[in-house]
């Protein structure tokens, strides 16, 4: 008779369990983040925190349940050794005056000293509700915490939401020196690549793409003031890419705070405000002055989350206005130049445990020059009757496109193993790279202490 119920028990359970359906997965989290601002207080080296708390689960509840300030319960670990407990409710909670109206939800306070002596749990301070992430991860919430809770004294925050629960502990600064290793291109502001494409019934080529700045700051937190260079050329006589640039540099930081859902790290500003660009020949001569903003995204993990992964986004516009020199079709230049620029840069980075590859990084790079006026371009086409490239100069306002991929290894920071694929056209001569695929050494740095340093999405 038992073995009979037993049975009707299991048909009947599975019955009742729709195809496919699989048991409920345990609610977890997977990364904290305290916020903090991208720049130091002034007269100090210290980041401040915006008491915001950026939390990010494997399986999220739904935004109805994660917004509810009830569900939240936030231990804050001192060095004094004290311990201050937040725990979230939304019955009875104090009187906001003005307007003299009872908060909807509010923090219940207890705190326990160094000697462990507990003070009743009668402080309740007003909360925000929980703000649930919609865009650009629907499994994040973003908490904030009552004024002057997050500091450098915090040692260790535990958070716990309804049975989930992760401890979070600060990291310690990752570059104390003038330069650092970079960690992806998309956030080194020095780099240097020696590339080697093999060929084909033709000489292998040898490619260096390079990028050096260096800044001051002159206005704390908001302005630096320096020097850029960059280098894009191979062997050859007909060099593809072939591309140099020296300019002034002045990096502004408008908006130094994050927004959109803290997954923007504030705006950014780089300006060439004088600038020569020239070929290998200096056939093409071009004065430039380039304003361009760019809006730091950290798409993954959260904002100052110890994590394995991380996803930026960098999209970027602006102008390049100036005057061309000198080209191919005249050596006393085409006169006024003015250019649109729009683009964007993605980087993907993992860390590995392995001992001779601590990283390995994907960063992808698109721009697009737009020119008003009509600029020289050089249209190349191989002749394979011949084995010879042949290269026609016109003066065209076509739009000059310019896609890089990297792959990169990182052997040890910061150098590391690199394949990259280029397409499209770069100034001043804008010849046409068609579709090079090389490998080589890159050398990854970035100063410490610059706009750059400050809005990294993946420090």
């Amino acid at each position: 008779m038992r073995y009979v119920l037993g049975c009707f028990c299991f048909l009947l359970g599975a019955l009742a369990l729709p195809a496919g359906a699989k048991p409920p997965q345990k609610l977890t989290i997977s990364n904290v983040g305290p916020v903090q601002e991208n720049h130091p207080a002034p007269g100090t080296t210290e980041r401040l925190f915006t008491q915001a708390v950026d939390i990010q689960f494997n399986n999220a509840p739904s935004a109805t349940d994660r917004s509810d300030i009830a569900s939240w319960n936030i231990s804050v670990y001192m060095d004094d050794g004290s311990i201050t407990v937040f725990r979230g409710k939304t019955e009875n909670c104090p009187i906001i005056t003005p307007p003299s109206t009872r908060a909807a939800s509010c923090w219940v306070v207890t705190k326990t000293n160094a000697l462990g002596v507990v003070t009743p749990p009668a402080d309740e301070l007003p909360a925000k509700q929980a703000q649930s992430v919609l865009f650009p991860l629907q499994k994040t919430a973003i908490v904030t915490l009552p004024p002057e809770v997050l500091s450098k004294h915090v040692t260790s925050m535990l958070v716990s939401f309804k049975t989930a629960q992760l401890l979070w502990t600060p990291t310690p600064a990752a570059c104390a020196a003038t330069f650092c290793a970079a960690t992806s291109k998309s956030t080194s502001d020095n780099y240097l690549s020696g590339l080697y494409s093999p060929a084909i019934h033709s000489t292998a080529q040898y490619t260096i793409d390079a990028e050096g700045s260096y800044v001051r700051e002159i206005d704390s937190g908001k302005v630096w003031i320096g020097a850029t260079a960059t280098v894009a050329t191979d062997n050859r006589p007909t060099a593809d890419p072939d591309s140099f640039l020296v300019s002034g540099l002045i990096e502004w930081v408008p908006k130094a705070q994050h927004f959109w859902h803290d997954r923007a790290e504030g705006v950014l500003v780089d300006w060439d405000f004088a600038g020569l660009e020239f070929d290998r020949q200096t056939t093409t001569k071009t004065f430039i002055s380039s304003p361009v903003a760019e809006i730091p995204l950290r798409i993954y993990p959260a904002p100052n989350a110890d994590s394995k992964v991380a996803f930026g986004l960098f999209p970027y516009f602006g102008i390049e206005t100036g005057t061309n020199l000198s080209n191919a079709l005249d050596p006393n230049g085409s006169g006024f130049v003015f250019r649109g620029l729009l683009g964007v840069s993605a980087s993907f980075t993992v860390k590995t445990k392995w001992k001779y590859l601590s990283q390995i990084g994907v960063t992808s790079n698109y721009t697009a020059r737009i020119p008003a006026v009509g600029e020289i371009f050089a249209d190349t086409h191989f002749i394979s009757a011949t084995g010879k490239t042949v290269t026609l100069y016109s003066i065209s306002t076509q739009v000059r496109n310019h896609v890089k991929d990297e792959l990169d290894f990182t052997v040890a920071k910061p150098f590391s193993i690199t394949i990259k694929h280029e397409y499209g056209e770069l100034p001043p001569g804008f010849r046409k790279v068609d579709n090079k695929v090389s490998i080589g050494l890159t050398l990854m740095l970035q100063q410490a202490n610059t706009a750059h340093s400050q809005l990294n999405p993946e420090r």
